[in-house]
This record gives structure tokens, C-alpha cells and sequence, in this order.
């Protein structure tokens, strides 16, 4: 089989099954370049030399193989950070609809002495029926498609650190957007 006579997929399926499936050969003396030598003129000989054109050791194909894994690794960490932000600027866009919405009742709520939680009921059910409803959606699907034993514990993680990380969010925007207000709203404007 020839790079002429075949296609990728030939090629691919008789090195392992994957893309990536090294063929593996016995190097002599551990040297990749004196095993390639020495192969060189039986690969010309059968026309193969453009199927094999270079050897490496087991070494260097997993330090290969370990920066791949860590470029991968920096991308879902890029990836994750962009998410996060994404998923910040909209909380704080929602929470100053909200805030504008209901802005005179939650300045004269807070001027009456009542706490935070009770100030923000409405969002506070808001945020809790959310949650629970995309918690609910993301369990069934997780059910269906994964049978890992213990992927529910990291389902479970992953979901109060987002909850965590958007309920702090939260609270600091709506302190920050009463602070912002509530001269505004006390004069009368709106």
C-alpha cells in the first residue's frame, strides 16, 4: 500500500485505528536516524520510502504527544475564561434590567431597614428556579449520555462552582447598581 494507491483511510486503519497510531518498529542500537539509514535502501527498492519518511523514538513521540495535551489544555483553559466572562457581562446586563424594572421598590424596601435577601426576593426566586431548571435539564441529559459512576459528583462540583461564581456576581452588581441609584431614584427620576 502506497500513498498512490490507497487512500487516507487505508493508510490510517492499518497503523492502529487512529489518526495519530504510531507503526511501531524495533530501532537498532535505540537510534532512529542509524534505523532509517538502514531501511532507506529497501524502502526506495519497493517504492515505499514516501510512506516512511522519518523514524522517532518512543520519547519523542510522547513528548509529542504531552504538548499536544497541554496546547489542548491551554485552549479549554482560554476557552473557559472567555465562557466565564461572557457569562459575567450578561449576569451584570439582566441585573440593571432587573434593578431599572423594579428600581423604586427595592430603594424604599432598603430605606425600611429590610435585608438584602428580602430587598431581592423576586430575584432571588428568579435565580433559584433558573438554576433549578437548567440543574434538572443537565442531570437527565448527563443520565442519558454518560454511565461513569461518579460523574455525578463532578456534574454536582462543576454546578455550584458556576452557581458560586454567578450568585457573587450577582450580589456585587445589584450592591453596586443601589449604590449607583438610589440618589437618582429618592429625587424622583427615573
Amino acid at each position: 500500500m502506497t500513498e498512490k494507491n490507497s487512500v487516507w483511510a487505508d493508510r490510517v486503519s492499518i497503523l492502529g485505528g487512529g489518526c495519530t497510531d504510531p507503526l511501531k518498529m524495533r530501532l537498532i542500537e535505540r537510534d532512529a536516524a542509524l534505523t532509517y539509514k538502514t531501511l532507506e535502501p529497501e524502502l526506495k527498492r519497493l517504492k515505499l520510502d514516501d510512506n516512511l519518511k522519518h523514524l522517532v523514538t518512543i520519547d519523542q513521540f510522547i513528548l509529542q504527544e504531552i504538548y499536544s495535551l497541554r496546547n489542548g489544555m491551554k485552549q479549554l483553559m482560554l476557552l473557559s475564561i472567555g465562557l466565564l466572562l461572557g457569562l459575567l457581562l450578561l449576569v451584570v446586563q439582566n441585573l440593571a434590567i432587573f434593578f431599572n424594572k423594579n428600581q423604586r421598590k427595592f430603594i424604599v424596601r432598603r430605606l425600611f431597614g429590610t435585608d438584602f435577601f428580602r430587598t431581592y426576593k423576586e430575584y432571588i426566586f428568579l435565580f433559584s428556579v433558573t438554576w433549578a431548571f437548567q440543574l434538572l435539564i443537565c442531570f437527565v441529559v448527563n443520565r442519558t449520555m454518560v454511565e461513569v459512576p461518579f460523574a455525578d459528583i463532578n456534574f454536582f462540583a462543576v454546578a455550584a462552582v458556576l452557581i458560586s461564581i454567578e450568585f457573587a456576581a450577582s450580589v456585587i452588581a445589584l450592591i453596586t447598581i443601589e449604590q449607583k441609584n438610589k440618589v437618582k431614584v429618592l429625587k424622583g427620576g427615573i
